[in-house]
């Protein structure tokens, strides 16, 4: 039975054509995987989708006018979202040590 969120296809198509999700391999700490990595990490996940659409199904039942989210995911995508900008460029500018530490290092 296909998701009635979104299918299998699509959402590769929304990652690998419309999001291009390949282009992270630029990064050092992305550089060591590949679009069948990224597939693998899929197939992984995918079984999961039913227990979260369970989840967010027994949300939408619920009576409050937030539950479903809609009006906090429409606030936070109109005014929260686009000010992100500033900081991920501070936060892609600074050292990444931390981040490339391998646990054999210390």
């Amino acid at each position: 039975m296909g998701s009635r969120i979104v299918s299998r296809r699509d959402l590769e198509f929304q990652l690998f054509a419309a999001l291009d999700v390949e282009s992270l391999r630029q990064r050092p700490r992305f550089a060591q995987h590949s679009r069948e990595t990224m597939l693998a990490a899929l197939d992984t996940a995918w079984p999961s989708r039913r227990r979260i659409s369970r989840h967010t199904t027994a949300r939408r039942t619920s009576t409050s006018p937030l539950s479903t989210g809609s009006a906090a995911w429409r606030y936070f995508f109109r005014w929260e979202l686009p000010r992100i900008g500033p900081q991920l460029a501070l936060l892609d500018s600074l050292d990444s040590t931390c981040l490339e530490v391998q646990p054999a290092w210390l």
